[in-house]
């Protein structure tokens, strides 16, 4: 349940760092923020792998690691007048993860397979494709 409040939470930029925006209007050619969930119990060894691996992925413009006190800190930011998410979530339940740029959807979702088989890689979540708020009908 855990990972799915992280996912809804950063699928509505709430736990992302934001991304420069692009002048590009394409939704497709916009650079996409990837979250890299590690399991619990990655070694150092395998979230230096994984950071390195993340590094050298092809359209990767920018990574970023995230501690679990960092996370909990977006998490309170995001869930803050919601107490109960709050009550029930410390800085320990939360996974440490990579946030990672991407130049483009297709570089992400491209690379989020490769993502995903990294030892020490729990979650890949890739934010779904905004999609255009339809214009309001009059009636």
């Amino acid at each position: 349940m855990l990972v799915a409040v992280l996912a809804i939470a950063a699928s509505a930029g709430c736990l992302r760092i934001p991304a420069k925006p692009t002048p590009t209007p394409s939704r497709e050619s916009r650079s996409v923020v990837v979250s890299v969930y590690l399991d619990d119990d990655a070694t150092e060894t395998q979230k230096d792998a994984v950071g390195s691996a993340l590094r050298e992925t092809s359209g990767v413009t920018r990574v970023t690691f995230v501690t679990r006190e960092e996370a909990y800190e977006r998490f309170k930011k995001a869930f803050g007048r919601s107490p109960g998410p709050l009550a029930s979530v410390g800085p320990d339940d939360l996974p440490e993860s990579f946030l990672v740029e991407m130049r483009d959807r297709k570089a992400a979702d491209a690379a989020a397979v490769d993502m995903r088989r990294l030892s020490g890689v729990d979650e890949v979540v890739v934010p779904p494709v905004p999609t255009a708020t339809p214009a309001p009908t009059s009636t």
